[in-house]
């Protein structure tokens, strides 16, 4: 059997896992005890300030957490069955057929030191999945995969988490 595994970005996976358990304690401090019982005391301007600070932080704790949830953080390429088993942290392997896929495209994910290159993953059903240099380890043996099968490509396009992740959620 003709296989290759890939396995996460051990970085990105590992630093989102550690600061989601440093993050959400904090969120939670913050819920209880922060903003909102300031924004009630004589010291309005540190509760709206604070209000902000809980925002920013309950924005960036749940994008980690829907990275983590949502990003494949591995996948077996079997080129013999023409099949990519793809691998979550918390839920099922999803395996897909060539026959699955209905296209790809190029895409760039731009975090705040590095600008991670990828592809973009259009299921028949209108599901995404996305491999890349951020999720996974070396994401090109899926593009080098997809080529030699052929598989459609559309060109470059931008990379948005929200229409990422908001295709999980669609029937």
């Amino acid at each position: 059997m003709n296989s290759t595994y890939i396995g996460c970005n051990k970085w990105q996976f590992y630093g989102k896992l550690i600061s989601s358990f440093i993050f959400i304690p904090l969120f939670i401090f913050f819920f209880f005890f922060g903003p909102l019982n300031l924004l009630f005391k004589e010291n309005t301007l540190t509760g709206i300030f604070l209000l902000f600070l809980w925002s920013l932080i309950a924005f960036f704790v749940i994008l980690m957490l829907f990275q983590l949830l949502f990003w494949p953080k591995g996948v077996e390429i079997n080129s013999e069955d023409k099949l990519l088993k793809i691998k979550f942290f918390l839920s099922a392997t999803k395996t897909l057929s060539i026959k699955d896929i209905d296209r790809y495209v190029t895409t760039k994910i731009s975090t705040r030191s590095t600008l991670y290159e990828g592809v973009l993953i259009y299921t028949s059903t209108n599901r995404k999945f996305i491999f890349s240099d951020a999720n996974l380890s070396d994401y090109r043996p899926v593009r080098d995969f997809l080529t030699a099968n052929e598989i459609q490509t559309e060109g470059h396009e931008k990379y948005d988490n929200l229409g990422y992740f908001g295709s999980y959620f669609k029937k």
